[in-house]
Parts: structure tokens; C-alpha cells; sequence
């Protein structure tokens, strides 16, 4: 046990070593700042640029008038229309005809536009365009600096003219690439309702599995499959969701439960049948899960994940009371080159079994090493590590001990990709998986086939493209 934990800390204070901006020098720089904060204070606020045909402008009130072609830029909030008000000294600028707002994540045209671009708020009427690379309309729209809400809205990510699917809703909340919040929610399929609910809320954390409101299809060792998540909310944090889950072999497998969501943890409580990666199944006979949200380590480029789970699981074999505690640092990306990235994560956990008395301790670490050759390719290698990879059950555990994984994609075209990913086992100096994948873009949907080579399997799979 002591050992794991040195380490466990040397690895992970190897990738804060890694790093830009190290304990020290956040200390440092915190203490500068403090020492600079008056001088912080003096600085000149980041310019205002305005370009059109007809600018009036007066130094002394701030205020601006502008027709035209008018483009208003602040660092990098840009607003663009052909008849435009403002004032420099508010930071302000006002439009009641047709205007676009541009910033990260963010790219709308609407009417009546009034927006603040010195602290990022505002509203704007008849509105549509992209934020977070989701397509949304909506009858009004309020723009905070880490939101923007929606009302009377739409929301889908199907480019057609009349899309394949949306969801529209009373009242529509997108933190970008951290989750979305819908009220009062319609699920569409082209112009028919397929269902209703209270509230709909979905991860947009790309490094996090999302919620979707519509059903996967697909086939896997267990036959083909047809997958469905509903969720109502209880209360104004608490949910009941219910996922039902159809396999032409084993036949129905729901799992059911209730989700306490807060800033920065959800409680779960959930019973029924789970899958995971592997096809690998085990029965819940409750579950109760804590799992926190990533997290910044200080002000360094690391985050982390923690979960803790307690409950009953069962197997064909057995059945054993089931504690599992884990935490997991990601460094940011580390650009190596314009086109080589690398990745580093580690992690500590620990499994504890009714069924045998048992408690495991694992520590465990990845390093990723990918390239962008050009924009028809790509590749990867990656060595990951598990210590004491032993657990009485086969879901959710890890395959390998020590294990290189090497991968290469190809571009078709805009429409089509092809991967080969292979798993190679250190201990064993054996291959241990070997995929071959066809993606392919369906314009609203996605799919992908996928033969395992080494296990003489195939997969597929089609879904909506996530939100």
C-alpha cells in the first residue's frame, strides 16, 4: 500500500513537472500579482475597432454611430450589421435591425441586439445560428459570460433545412463544453413529437459520455440492440431516469434510478442490468454513486475526476457488496509540435469485495503520443500501465497490466474514414485486440462498423451526432 502511494505521487508529480506553470511558480505569480495589482488596475482596457462607411463618434461621451458596413471587434467579440449604435465609455453597442454576434463558441443573428462587450451580456430577438457547435434558434436570447440562455427555442445538431430531429423548448441553457439544460422539452423526429419531459440536462464535456434524448441502435456480441434514456425531474436538483435497453439475445435489460445534480458532484442512485465496452455484464441490486465533476488542480494545466460507488453487483457467479473509490489527473495537452500532441493522465484506486474479503489496490497511468501527419491522416501510440490488475469481476475492469496501443485513421472523404487500432499485450508479448472501423457521416446521424479481428466479432452502430 505504501509503495503504491509513492508512486502514485511521483508519477503525478512528474506530469505537473511537465508543465508550464509549476506549484512555485503559480505561488510566484500569484504573490506578483498581488504585489501589481494597483499597476493591473491603470492598464488601458483592450481597444474598440470600428469600421463602416459613415462613423460619427464623440470623444467625450463615448458615443458612436456608425451605417453601413459595420464591424465592430473587441478582442475577440465581434458585431457586424449595417445600422449601429454605441458607447465606448459603457462598452456598449445596440442595433434593432439585423446584426451577428461572434465570439468563442458562439456565432448568432438576431434582431433588436443589445450587448455589452466589456463583461460579455446582452440579449438579442429572433435569433438562430451555432453555440458550441449545436444549431439553435430561439424567440429571445440572454448572453452571460459563462451561459447563454435560450427561450422559445430549438436546438439540434442536423444541418438540414428541416432537420432530421431537434428538441424545442420554453427555456434553453449552453455552458460551452460543459453541459446544456432544456425545460419544458419536445423531442422531435422531422414534425412529429415523439415524446415530452419537465427538463432534459446532457454533459458537454467532450471527455464525458453524454445523455442522449434519442435512441442508439446497434449490434454487438448480444445480437442487435435498441437503446433509450428518459429522465423526469422530482424536484428541482433530483431526476428519475430510466434507460431501456433491448438485445435481440439476452432480451430486455432496463436499469432505472434517481440523479441528485449539483455544481459539482451528482449522486446516483441506480438498480438494473449494465453493460460496458467489453459486452460484459452485471446486475446493480442498488448502486449508490458520488461522482464529482473535473476539477482544476490549483492553477496548474491539471484536472481531475473522483468518483466513490458503493452497492450490491452480481454476475452469473457471484455476488458481492462492491466499494470502489478512484481519482484520476489529466494534464492539459502538450503541443509538441504544430502537429504532435501529448497527453498525460494517472491514477489511484481502490476496489474493496464482500464476496472474498478482498481489497485491491491499483495505480495506474497513460501516456499518448498522437500526430496530425496531414488531412488525410493521423496516428497514435500510447503505453498504459495498471498496477495490481486483478478484480473478482470482468465488468468495467481493465483488459491489460501493461499494455501499447497504436492507431492510424484515414480521411476518404468528407463523408468516410477508416482506423486500425491494435492492443498489444507487454506481459505476454502477445497481440491482444486488433479493430478495423469504417466511420461513416450520415449527415444528422453517424455510424460506424467495426470488426474485432482478434475476438472474430463485429460491431455497429448508429446514432445522432452528439449535441
Amino acid at each position: 500500500m505504501g509503495n503504491f502511494k509513492k508512486i502514485f505521487l511521483g508519477v503525478l508529480a512528474l506530469i505537473v513537472v511537465v508543465s508550464n506553470v509549476t506549484l512555485a511558480e503559480a505561488a510566484k505569480k500569484n504573490k506578483e500579482e498581488q504585489k501589481n495589482i494597483k499597476v493591473e488596475e491603470k492598464k488601458e482596457p483592450i481597444p474598440v475597432i470600428i469600421e463602416g462607411d459613415d462613423i460619427t463618434f464623440n470623444e467625450q461621451t463615448g458615443e458612436i454611430y456608425a451605417k453601413g458596413k459595420v464591424v465592430f471587434t473587441q478582442a475577440d467579440a465581434v458585431v457586424t450589421g449595417t445600422d449601429i449604435e454605441g458607447n465606448t465609455i459603457k462598452t456598449k453597442v445596440w442595433a434593432k435591425d439585423k446584426t451577428l454576434l461572434t465570439q468563442p463558441d458562439l456565432k448568432l443573428n438576431g434582431y433588436e441586439t443589445d450587448y455589452n462587450y466589456g463583461d460579455r451580456t446582452g440579449t438579442m430577438k429572433k435569433v438562430d445560428g451555432v453555440v458550441n457547435n449545436k444549431i439553435v434558434k430561439g424567440n429571445n436570447v440572454e448572453f452571460y459570460p459563462e451561459r447563454v440562455v435560450i427561450y422559445n427555442g430549438t436546438v439540434t445538431k442536423c444541418p438540414a433545412i428541416k432537420p432530421d430531429y431537434h428538441i424545442s423548448a420554453k427555456k434553453i441553457e449552453i455552458y460551452p463544453n460543459v453541459k446544456m439544460i432544456a425545460y419544458d422539452v419536445k423531442v422531435w423526429a422531422k414534425d412529429k413529437v415523439m415524446y415530452s419531459t419537465a427538463k432534459y440536462e446532457t454533459s458537454l464535456d467532450p471527455n464525458e459520455k453524454q445523455n442522449s434524448i434519442y435512441p442508439d441502435v446497434g449490434y454487438n456480441s448480444d445480437g442487435f440492440y435498441v437503446k433509450q434514456h428518459f429522465e423526469e425531474p422530482v424536484s428541482n436538483n433530483l431526476s428519475a431516469f430510466l434507460d431501456l435497453d433491448y438485445y435481440s439475445e439476452p432480451g430486455f435489460k432496463p436499469h432505472y434510478g434517481l440523479i441528485n445534480r449539483f455544481a459539482a458532484v451528482d449522486l446516483i442512485l441506480q438498480q438494473g442490468d449494465f453493460q460496458d465496452s467489453d459486452d460484459y455484464w452485471v446486475k446493480k441490486k442498488p448502486e449508490w454513486r458520488a461522482q464529482l465533476h473535473r476539477q482544476r488542480l490549483f492553477d496548474l494545466p491539471v484536472s481531475y475526476v473522483a468518483n466513490a460507488i458503493y452497492g450490491k453487483w452480481e454476475d452469473e457467479t457471484k455476488s458481492s457488496w462492491h466499494e470502489d473509490y478512484n481519482i484520476y489527473f489529466s494534464r492539459d495537452t502538450i503541443k509538441i509540435s504544430e502537429k504532435m500532441d501529448l497527453n498525460l493522465g494517472a491514477g489511484y484506486q481502490i476496489i474493496k469485495e464482500s464476496y472474498n474479503n478482498s481489497e485491491v489496490d491499483k495505480f495506474s497511468y497513460d501516456i499518448t503520443l498522437s500526430n496530425n501527419f496531414d488531412k488525410k491522416w493521423n496516428g497514435w501510440i500510447g503505453y498504459h500501465y495498471v498496477q495490481n490488475n486483478t478484480n473478482i469481476f470482468a465488468y468495467d475492469n481493465d483488459d491489460l497490466s501493461r499494455e501499447l496501443t497504436t492507431g492510424i485513421n484515414y480521411v476518404i472523404d468528407d463523408k468516410n474514414s477508416l482506423s486500425f487500432t491494435q492492443s498489444y499485450d507487454l506481459d505476454s508479448n502477445s497481440v491482444y485486440d486488433q479493430d478495423y472501423t469504417w466511420y461513416r457521416d450520415l449527415h444528422c446521424l453517424k455510424a460506424s462498423l467495426t470488426y474485432r479481428a482478434k475476438r472474430d466479432e463485429i460491431k455497429f452502430k448508429i446514432n445522432i451526432k452528439e449535441w
